[in-house]
Order: structure tokens, then sequence, then C-alpha cells
């Protein structure tokens, strides 16, 4: 499945959201939207922008970057999100869908 087929099955699913209108996340790519939907769980948005800002510095948020990170290299990268160690495994997880 791609992240196309994703959204467009979500936006059939649940209708326009207003950060899905027109199509166009106000994000820099659909990854961030996912990795962010992931990072925020259980923890507020100012941390997962300092989460989301370290992984754009080391993967430009390009999924293969991420999974050639150690998760050691991961876990320091989402630690400002907290629940690392539950993260870390399901953004793995999510690039290899």
């Amino acid at each position: 499945m791609t992240i196309e087929t994703l959204y467009q099955q979500m936006l059939a699913a649940m209708g326009p959201r207003h950060w899905l209108q027109a199509g166009i996340p106000p994000a820099e790519t659909l990854w961030e939207i996912l990795w962010g939907g992931i990072l925020v769980q259980n923890t507020n948005w100012r941390n997962v922008d300092y989460a989301l800002a370290n992984l754009k510095a080391a993967t430009d948020f390009e999924p293969r970057q991420l999974l050639a990170l150690t998760d050691t290299e991961l876990t320091t990268l989402v630690k400002p999100a907290g629940f690392y160690t539950r993260k870390v495994p399901t953004l793995k997880a999510l690039e290899r869908v």
C-alpha cells in the first residue's frame, strides 16, 4: 500500500478534515504527518515538534533513511516525544508496510 492509497482510504472513510483539505497537508511530506501521528500519542504537540525537527535533520523524512538508523539513534531523535520504547518500533513497523 502506498501513502497516497492510505491517504485516499482515510479521506473516503473519514471525510475531509481541516488538515486534509484539498489533499494538501500542512507538512512537508505525508511521512511527516504519519510520523507526527505516531509521536503525538500521549504527549503534546510541542514535544512532537522537537522530535520531528530531529527526524527531519537526520532523515529528511525519507523512510529508507529512518530504517537505516539504529534503534539507539532513533530513540535519541524521538525522545522528546516520550514513550520512545513504544514509538521507535511503531515508526519502524510503519516503514516496513
